[in-house]
């Protein structure tokens, strides 16, 4: 990977996992010293079951607030509580009390995977890039299991837990550093990847399934690996300290053995990714690990112990990387997490089950038979699962990475999910060298753009205005207002943007084609689907876009657009906030915005004292030969029909006359027209 934040996101993401597994191992361990096989079977339902019911929570909080600043609590969370188990540890405190410090680090733990899921979109800039940091994370995931069962047993076999667990904390630490370390410039900013309605995050992945059935199936086998593991976690220990009496590392090698085949899954799961399908990948781990396990419940000799366990260990981390890729491939990317929020849920859900179900089997018949119960279960999972793994491959062109860059645009946060991703399709990769112009002011408004990749400097009436970067969209209110390009674009970098088409965006925005060109409107439907959008933006289900004037000027020229008498409220917004940040030629195109063709009549018919007042204004911030002072004396002429006297409106016109003819501009003498009209 090229890209340093993805490398970061990576690293954060491998000291949590690894953290997670040394801690898993220290505690059981610890718990065994404590009060034996019991005390293992109560700290590891514990462990398991106080993380589980906190997962919900941590979809709502990456659904409410910045998936990066949910990652960031979750690792400091890590940091504190494996320095409080460490302390616990060192002072000989009872297991159950190291366990809490555990649960906190867990918890904070489980905020990892779906942030990692809801970052990834955001920070990749193409699908390759996407496919890249998936496989990372997924070798992370795999490499974690080997490496920290491995840091534990070596650990653990010299020192105490309470080292082990400092040692963890330390890692955590390091995952916090590298991702508050200047972060990318998405998630600096603060956009959410997830739609911003309000709401517990389990509704909202409940609404994902249901209008993605397939999800289920993929969510069905990552329960079915966690099944493994949850039973492993017990079984392990017990084979190794009471069958294999290996003391008191043996639980950490043992884990490590199931490691090494995860590692050796990397090459496994880079090959299968490559493929359009990845239900024939997944069904064949979830089998093998099935039989692998029925095979070790009858064979439990040291070499046999020694080659099934890596065996297990790759079929379930194939069946762990290729779920969650599947997952994302067909699935809403503002809705990942929430669904990796589910995914998290459900996957405990399922390793506790795999922990009760083996220590109900040990208890009552021994390690064999808790062995071969996890087999049976998987084979009916798998079963289970083909139909739903068959259509979710068939739903897995979904433009992922597209569609996240396109959520973070203030006029397309809020589509339906179909809509957005028929927005994504249609959208074209543009790579552009330094110094290219990518939109020209006075061009038609025939498309807009989205940075992807590079910096873009944005120029009005050849004044400088801002720099575009990864995430910021320019020309949507050309499209909005069919009135041609109003700024310049030019790259200052070599970069990507993606360029979306004016009808392609109506269309989006307004539930119908408004060139006409298809089926008419149904007008009441189009008009409460605008009035959502303002009621979103007033409510700010947005956080950091609500705040931009940009958003507001854009809603009312949709407003306008669609004949919606309200849209001067919007405008109204948009040039208080514009003014208040000193934004003049904003301002000024916001006011030219307050009244149009198909608006003319009730502008005129219902004069807005408080309209006519901006436009004055507008009309003294602007240089005697600005040519945006002729759309914005258009505008109070128009204002002014029936509040001013005819002479004071022929004034204005007449003014405006002149200044159209100096600059010699068709386009300004038909606004001109338009208003003495």
């Amino acid at each position: 990977m090229r890209d340093r934040w993805l490398r970061r996101l990576v690293l954060a993401h491998g000291c949590s996992t690894i953290s997670e597994w040394a801690l898993t191992v220290g505690l059981l361990v610890y718990a065994f010293e404590w009060g034996g096989a019991t005390a293992v079977g109560a700290v590891s339902i514990v462990v398991l079951l106080l993380p589980l019911v906190c997962t919900p929570l941590v979809g709502s909080a990456i659904g409410r607030w910045r998936p990066q600043a949910v990652r960031t609590v979750g690792f400091a969370m890590q940091v504190v509580a494996f320095a409080g188990a460490a302390i616990a540890a060192l002072i000989g405190l009872p297991a159950p009390a190291v366990a809490a410090f555990g649960v906190v680090a867990l918890v904070g733990a489980a905020t990892t995977p779906p942030s990692s899921a809801a970052l990834m979109p955001l920070i990749a800039r193409s699908a390759d890039d996407l496919i890249s940091v998936n496989l990372w994370v997924s070798h992370c995931d795999s490499a974690s299991g080997l490496i920290g069962s491995l840091i534990a047993g070596v650990v653990l076999a010299v020192a105490e837990p309470a080292a082990l667990f400092a040692g963890c904390a330390v890692a955590t630490s390091l995952a916090v550093a590298v991702t508050l370390w200047r972060p990318a410039p998405m998630v600096a900013r603060g956009r959410p990847v997830t739609v911003g309605e309000r709401g517990h995050s389990m509704r909202r992945a409940l609404r994902e399934l249901r209008a993605r059935p397939w999800s289920r199936g993929v969510l069905m086998i990552a329960s079915a690996r966690n099944i493994v593991v949850g039973a492993f976690d017990v079984v392990l220990v017990v084979l190794a300290l009471d069958v294999l009496d290996l003391g008191d590392g043996g639980p950490g090698f043992l884990s490590a053995l199931v490691g090494v085949g995860a590692v050796f899954s990397t090459f496994v799961v880079s090959a299968a990714v490559r493929r359009a399908r990845l239900r024939g990948a997944l069904i064949v781990a979830v089998v093998s690990a099935a039989l692998l396990a029925v095979f070790l419940s009858v064979w439990t000799d040291d070499i046999v112990v020694v080659v099934v366990l890596p065996l297990i260990g790759l079929a379930i981390a194939c069946m762990d990387a290729l779920s969650r890729v599947l997952l994302q491939r067909s699935s809403d990317p503002r809705q990942l997490g929430s669904l990796f929020a589910a995914l998290g849920f459900v996957a405990g859900a399922g390793q506790l089950a795999g922990s009760v179900l083996a220590q109900i089997a040990i208890v009552v018949q021994g390690a064999r038979v808790a062995v071969a119960s996890v087999g049976g279960v998987l084979i009916i999972l798998a079963a289970a699962s083909v139909r739903s793994l068959r259509r979710a491959d068939a739903h897995t062109d979904v433009p992922v990475s597209e569609m996240a860059l396109l959520a973070g645009v203030p006029m397309l946060c809020r589509l339906p999910a179909a809509d957005l991703e028929q927005v994504a399709r249609l959208a074209v990769h543009q790579r552009v060298g330094a110094g290219a112009t990518v939109l020209a002011e006075g061009e038609p408004g025939v498309d807009c753009v989205v940075v992807v990749d590079g910096a873009f400097d944005v120029t009005m009436n050849g004044v400088h205005q801002r720099v575009a970067r990864r995430g910021d969209a320019v020309g949507e209110l050309g499209l909005l207002t069919n009135i041609g390009q109003i700024s310049t674009v030019t790259a200052t970098t070599p970069g990507e943007v993606l360029r979306i088409g004016r009808d392609p965006f109506l269309v989006a925005l307004t539930g119908f084609d408004v060139a006409g060109t298809l089926e008419v409107p149904d007008s009441a439907v189009t008009l409460a689907r605008y009035r959502r959008f303002v009621s979103d933006a007033e409510q700010r289900h947005r956080p950091g876009v609500a705040d931009r004037p940009e958003t507001w000027i854009e809603l009312g020229a949709v407003g306008r657009l669609i004949g919606d008498p309200t849209f001067t409220h919007a405008l109204l917004r948009g040039m208080g906030m514009a003014e208040a940040t000193q934004d003049q030629m904003l301002f000024a195109h916001a006011v030219t915005m307050t009244t149009w063709p198909g608006t003319f009549f009730h502008v005129a018919e219902n004069p807005d004292p408080e309209l006519i007042a901006l436009c004055e204004r507008a009309l003294e911030r602007l240089e005697d030969d600005d040519p945006m002072r002729v759309r914005v004396l258009a505008a109070l002429a128009s204002h002014a029909t029936f509040a001013f006297g005819s002479d004071r409106r022929g004034e204005i016109i007449a003014e405006a006359a002149r200044l159209a003819e100096r600059h010699d501009d068709l386009a300004l003498t038909g606004v001109v027209l338009n208003a003495e009209f």
